[in-house]
Formats: structure tokens, sequence, C-alpha cells
């Protein structure tokens, strides 16, 4: 019976092995069979889910912590066409905290017309990425 559970199992969730490496200072997520770039904003990068979005994947990890009077802990993801191409390595949220407060913003990702435009809260910065069409 438990074996029939975890095959069941196995069949219907996707399993994903990912894991962060580092060579000469750049740092690459990579899986089974891919490995991709990915950017460290201070510290080791690592990990975190695979999320199935939009008909993509969004790989995220937590990219480091940056600041000096604020520190700022940045979650990134590579976001991946069905045929694993990187379409971009973009921001996903920062959770900001000093002495006396903690905050928490999300980047906005909207697709309008084929297009995908993430705004980046901390710098304004509007990204835009065609998505490939089925």
């Amino acid at each position: 019976m438990m074996k029939f559970f975890l095959l069941t199992f196995l069949m219907t969730h996707q399993v994903y092995a990912w894991e962060v490496e580092s060579s000469k200072k750049q740092f690459y997520l990579k899986d089974s069979g891919h490995r991709f770039m990915i950017t460290s904003e201070g510290g080791t990068p690592r990990f975190l889910k695979v999320e199935n979005w939009e008909g993509l994947r969004r790989v995220h990890y937590y990219a480091g912590a940056a600041g000096t009077s604020q520190i700022c802990n940045v979650t990134r993801a590579l976001l991946l066409s069905k045929e694993q191409k990187v379409l971009g390595d973009l921001p996903i949220s920062y959770r900001c905290k000093n002495e006396s407060e903690e905050s928490f913003e999300e980047a906005s990702w909207i697709i309008k017309s084929g297009v995908l435009e993430v705004t980046d809260p901390q710098t304004e910065e509007v990204i835009k990425i065609t998505i490939p069409s089925n």
C-alpha cells in the first residue's frame, strides 16, 4: 500500500532538486539538467521553491541581504519558459529592517498583451519581458 501511495504521489507532483552552486564569486541555481547564473545581493543565495505561474516557472531564491542603515533581505526568481530558457532574473520581494521598524515590499508582476512588466519597488525600475507564445 505504501509503495502505491509513493508512486501515485511521484506521478502527480513534480519534485524539484534545485541547489545553489558557487564558482569564482558567481552563483548558479542548478537542477539535474540545468545550470543558471543568479544574482547575489550580499552573502550566499539559497533555493526557496518552484512555482508554476501563468504557464511559466518561477524558481524563487533568497538572494541575500544588502544595506547599511537598513538591512533588506531580497527574494528573487528566475523566470523560465516551458523550454527551460531563462526569460529573466527578477525581484520578488524585499523585507527591510532597521532599529525601529520593519517593512515588506513586493514587486509588481503584470502581463499585458504578451509582455510581462515587473516593477521593482526599491529602484522603481520597470522591467519588460516578451512572453513566448505557446
